[in-house]
């Protein structure tokens, strides 16, 4: 889906999203996730292995800070923080705007049920049989024919 070097932008675009969504207000881990997937438009939520240690990251460079509340550690982006996040402020906003046009994309052409039939397909361990694999395939082709038309491509 991405190569390395798109890999490593996204990556790097993770820990400004998390200082975008700060930015709003300080939150504890699972209401940041869930404002991140709000952003994303449901289509996407950061897992704990994923968000927790750019938090770390985060607060060690100074970025953002963490304090108790209750029973819930809270974060906060920092001055440096917010500095940061104005110079790559275009750069997420652009993303996010890209990734959720492509989000409505899929879903306007129900590109995204297949995602989700495929999805429950692995999930139930389900063979499929050759005859079905024939029948996907000439609809998938056509499929690629008309979106590689849209790029220019035959």
């Amino acid at each position: 889906m991405f190569t390395d070097t798109e890999f490593l932008k996204v990556r790097g675009l993770f820990r400004y999203i998390i200082l975008y969504v700060l930015a709003e207000e300080p939150l504890h881990g699972y209401a940041m996730m869930k404002r991140i997937k709000k952003l994303f438009g449901n289509s996407y939520s950061p897992s704990p292995g994923v968000l927790y240690p750019t938090l770390q990251f985060l607060e060690e460079m100074g970025l953002i800070r963490s304090f108790t509340k209750g029973r819930r550690k809270v974060y906060e982006i920092t001055e440096s923080g917010r500095k940061l996040l104005e110079e790559h402020r275009k750069e997420v906003e652009e993303f996010l705007t890209r990734i959720n046009s492509l989000r409505r994309f899929a879903e306007e052409t129900e590109l995204i049920k297949i995602v989700d039939l495929l999805r429950k397909i692995y999930e139930d361990n389900i063979v499929v049989p050759e005859d079905v694999k024939r029948k996907v395939r000439l609809h998938v082709r056509e499929i690629i024919r008309i979106l590689g038309e849209l790029l220019g491509r035959e």
